[in-house]
């Protein structure tokens, strides 16, 4: 029986060539369809922005020709980020962690800007009863604190089989706070927290504003602690510096250890991409790996993104690693380094423009007046920061990572058809740069 995958698929081999099916889209696996979207399988989840990049115009065509309805989405996930199914202790009763394959201590490149970091973690993850309670790691989007915090549930679980524990975001902690209160289930939401070896929470920034969720993250905390469990908590800042966040929970972040990461130094940056490169078993010449890590400075996934582009460009056109060949497949990808363009000053460029300010930008109105500003300038972020649509969607107030990609594909489709829509997205182009 076939799916909608296949019916895309079908149609998309009429438009592209059989190269292109044969690498990027025979390893694609159909995982499930609804009425709003597709969502597909990718065995390298560095190529997913490259699939959106250059074939969703393809996707839209196909997808109303088959005659879904404008904004049905076709949602890549990584297959390596799939969690791993959970493993049963010896009751029979399965512990309700999941963790990313790839994120161990094992694959963890150490500098000098996550040493402390990376040591503090191996620290509580070997021994969970010491004295770092809780761990703090904090440091921009993209430095690998995902990475470490995953790392401990990794590690706790080989050394300690029956030990239970609870990663989770700081999303989803609201989340099935709110749930539990419309549903009357306060009782099953402290059980689920509470009764935890290890807690470890990711992006705990989120519960900046949130006052109900943070009275109950604040009872859980001191239960947890109480008991001596484990508590790890990654953030994009330090506790100080954290804002409409009760004193008393700053005060408890600052009990144990605060450890941050900073950006790689060009070293670094060298090491992690020669670490990727030989998980995918490719040789990159030294000049190659210089190149990018001169280029990409701040962001690890940018940086692997950068090397992978690379190598499947490589893979597609049959030809050679080399500086020719980094330099054209990276030509839009890296940025002007004598320019630095940054989601806060394309969101102030354009609310000034369109004379909204930017609270209003990023707000949650979806009155013409703001969401046409809104999706502009979240086409221009995508476009001349290198940010992924994640990142994106926080940054214009926690918006999905869907409804950003369907700002973007609205801005694309309309520039098409619309000169004026172009010659504004141009003449933002040029004051930018």
């Amino acid at each position: 029986m076939t799916n909608l995958w296949d019916e895309v698929l079908c149609e998309l081999s009429n438009r592209i060539t059989p190269e292109e099916i044969e690498h990027y889209f025979k390893p694609v696996v159909f995982q499930s369809e609804s009425d709003s979207e597709l969502r597909l399988l990718v065995q390298d989840g560095q190529l997913i922005d490259w699939l959106h990049e250059n074939y969703n115009r393809d996707f839209e065509v196909i997808l109303e020709a088959l005659g879904k309805e404008p904004g049905f989405n076709i949602v890549f996930a990584a297959a390596d980020d799939i969690p791993e199914e959970p493993s049963p202790d010896t009751s029979g009763r399965k512990s309700s962690v999941k963790l990313f394959r790839n994120y161990t201590f094992e694959n963890f490149v150490v500098g000098k800007n996550n040493q402390f970091a990376h040591a503090a973690a191996q620290s509580v993850a070997e021994n969970p009863s010491s004295s770092y309670n809780p761990l703090y790691i904090y440091g921009p989007s993209g430095m690998g604190k995902t990475h470490l915090l995953h790392a401990i549930g990794a590690k706790l679980l080989h050394s300690h089989p029956k030990i239970n524990i609870c990663l989770t975001t700081c999303e989803e902690f609201t989340n099935q706070f709110i749930y539990s209160i419309r549903h009357q289930k306060g009782q099953d939401f402290r059980a689920h927290f509470r009764n935890v070896d290890a807690l470890l929470i990711d992006d705990i920034q989120f519960l900046s504003g949130k006052s109900g969720t943070q009275e109950e993250f604040f009872h859980t905390f001191n239960a947890l602690h109480a008991q001596h469990c484990l508590i790890v908590l990654t953030s994009d800042c330090e506790p100080s510096q954290l804002k409409e966040l009760e004193e008393r929970i700053i005060s408890r972040f600052q009990w144990g250890l605060i450890a941050d990461i900073s950006p790689p130094s060009l070293e670094t940056r060298i090491a992690i991409l020669k670490k990727k490169a030989e998980a995918e078993g490719i040789h990159i010449p030294d000049d190659v790996l210089l190149f990018i890590g001169t280029k990409v400075k701040t962001n690890i996934r940018e940086l692997e993104g950068a090397l992978n582009k690379i190598i499947v460009f490589s893979s597609i056109n049959r030809r050679p690693i080399d500086m020719e060949l980094a330099k054209k497949c990276l030509r839009h990808v890296v940025p002007d380094e004598q320019v630095h363009i940054s989601c806060e000053r394309i969101q102030n460029l354009v609310a000034d423009r369109f004379r909204i300010t930017r609270k209003e930008l990023c707000s949650k109105s979806r009155s013409k007046r703001i969401s046409q500003p809104r999706q502009i300038a979240m086409y221009l972020t995508r476009q001349l920061t290198g940010m992924s649509l994640p990142e994106i969607g926080v940054a214009f107030g926690n918006k999905h990572h869907s409804t950003v990609l369907h700002s973007i594909q609205k801005i694309e489709q309309t520039m098409i058809v619309d000169s004026e829509t172009q010659d504004l997205i141009n003449s933002f182009h040029m004051t930018l740069k």
